[in-house]
């Protein structure tokens, strides 16, 4: 009897543990991480745009908003940062963007923002463009820590036709099949628009998740996480009429610029999709307990290319100067108690802060644990959500490091950041010579870059110091094989007609275990040990085949 008796008070305390656990979990914090693609510092209107940007004016004026934050130049890497809260340097992603013909992505063994709040009970979802790898299903999102997925799986994209820009294949998709094209393709229905899909579909998720809470089933209380990468505005410069006429109608004044103008409408819809999605949070009643963070995923690229503008600020995207890296970013959360908020609204913070400071900032406010991380791989970035809550910044905790490759292909750039101070380093690699130019600037008192202090006498062992760190970084951090993507396709890559089909025809079975001289890359995507990547790469040597690449 007594034994029956302990039983029962174990099977007690265990029931009475997971609900404390499950009502604890229900009190967490939501979190919505909304990324745009290629808008620039001047792009809304509380940073002086020329059009109005009202949904992103509403979360900048309700919480903080970020002047001090800092992305890699280009998508990809941008994205690998946020991901992992890691340098994407670390993992081959570093310098410029997964293109189509790219079959790399983030290895295996990192661990991504969805799988850490996932552990943690939380309902995750993904809307929008991935980006970080698009050819086997380890690289799918709903392998990687999110529940749910829909969007597309490339870089640019067709607004309307949903197929990759340029090189073809469709590319809209719903937990790895693509939707029905008859439903999502129709230029005449402004609602078949980017930006509303992902809106729209994010928002009926919303609506699944809400009902889920009433179910009478505990682990359905959980909270969400929702990452939610807009592809716009990114080219291809893509705007219905009627929003395009709206942007500029919507300031006084002409935008004369033909590009800017189109951009000016595809910024618009974009800023109309947020705004349904914090409106269904409105409508749902938990608006003031989700964390709401913006941020662009590199600067604009200005209106020779797209129609970003990044005023004052020198460079553009691809670029290490601040147009290219730093961005628009802003942070909403206003708690349960409305007269005490845990962000102050309208406050601006001087903290400097990176991408891959992003997923332990947003876990620690969320109460998430991120020291899970797998052996061998620990996070490169930090929280600074005290000193965001706070206001109060901090020195930066470390050096910022930064790299690019251009798409002339011979053309990279690098960047450190130490304090005020920030090297410039631009590297031109010929065929047989490398110049090599270095820039120094101090970054608060000359935010815009105008003076290069680099021959000044007075800073000259600052400046070697940085030189030597950026050396010291890339020894450090790149991996032992060539790190850098390929930014042109190989001679016959041809893109497949159906982007999703595309994961399941490569993950068939036996298709990744087939190890022949047409398959080297493939190795590099499912081998995660270092020793024995390092073995393959010196057998290649030995018999004159080259030499492994991370793509």
């Amino acid at each position: 009897m007594k034994t029956v008796r302990n039983l029962c008070r174990s099977l007690i305390f265990c029931a009475t543990a997971s609900a404390l656990a499950q009502a604890a979990l229900a009190e967490q914090p939501n979190v919505m991480l909304i990324l745009a693609d290629d808008m620039g510092w001047q792009d809304a209107s509380f940073r002086g745009a020329e059009f109005d940007t009202p949904s992103l004016d509403k979360i900048a004026a309700e919480g903080v908003e970020l002047r001090r934050l800092y992305v890699n130049p280009k998508c990809s890497p941008t994205r690998g940062a946020l991901l992992t809260g890691r340098d994407p340097i670390r993992f081959g992603m570093g310098y410029a963007t997964v293109y189509p013909w790219v079959e790399g992505g983030i290895p295996k063994g990192e661990k991504l923002i969805g799988e850490y709040f996932q552990e943690a009970g939380y309902n995750t979802a993904a809307f929008g463009k991935w980006n970080v790898g698009h050819t086997f299903n380890y690289q799918h999102p709903n392998q990687r820590g999110f529940d749910y997925f829909f969007g597309h799986l490339n870089t640019n994209g067709d607004y309307f036709d949903h197929t990759v820009n340029e090189v073809g294949g469709f590319d809209l998709q719903r937990n790895g099949t693509s939707v029905d094209r008859k439903k999502y393709v129709d230029r005449s229905d402004i609602e078949k628009y980017g930006p509303f899909v992902l809106a729209n579909d994010a928002n009926q998720w919303l609506d699944d998740w809400a009902r889920r809470q009433k179910d009478g089933i505990a682990k359905n209380d959980a909270p969400f996480m929702m990452y939610v990468p807009f592809k716009a505005p990114h080219s291809p410069l893509q705007a219905p009429q009627s929003l395009i006429d709206e942007a500029e109608a919507s300031q006084p004044g002409e935008i004369r610029n033909p590009k800017r103008k189109i951009f000016a409408g595809m910024m618009l819809g974009m800023d109309k999709a947020i705004g349904r999605m914090m409106d269904k949070l409105d409508e749902l009643g938990v608006a003031d307990n989700t964390i709401v963070m913006f941020l662009s995923d590199n600067g604009g690229t200005g209106t020779y290319q797209g129609g970003g503008l990044n005023t004052p600020l020198k460079g553009y995207k691809q670029q290490i100067y601040e147009g290219g890296i730093r961005v628009v970013g802003m942070i909403r959360y206003l708690g349960s108690d409305s007269k005490n908020p845990v962000i102050k609204p309208g406050s601006v913070s001087e903290q400097f802060i990176t991408g891959w400071d992003v997923l332990p900032t947003l876990a620690d406010a969320a109460g998430v644990n991120f020291s899970s991380t797998p052996e061998g791989r620990p996070l490169d970035g930090t929280s600074y959500w005290p000193q965001l809550v706070n206001n109060k910044p901090e020195s930066y905790r470390g050096d910022i490091y930064f790299a690019t490759q251009a798409t002339a292909v011979n053309e990279f750039a690098f960047t450190a950041i130490r304090g005020n101070m920030k090297l410039v380093q631009l590297v031109d690699m010929q065929m047989e010579s490398v110049n090599v130019k270095n820039e120094l600037y101090d970054i608060i008192a000359d935010p815009n870059e105008t003076e290069n202090l680099s021959a000044d006498p007075k800073h000259a062992k600052l400046l070697a110091d940085l030189v030597s760190s950026v050396e010291t970084w890339r020894n450090e951090r790149e991996p032992f094989v060539q790190s850098r993507i390929k930014v042109v396709p190989h001679p016959g890559w041809v893109a497949p007609a159906d982007w999703a089909e595309f994961i399941k025809e490569n993950s068939a079975s036996g298709v990744l275990q087939k190890y022949d001289q047409e398959n080297l890359w493939g190795e590099v995507n499912v081998i995660d040990s270092a020793d024995e990547l390092r073995k393959r790469d010196e057998q290649f040597q030995k018999a004159h085949q080259g030499r492994l690449i991370v793509q």
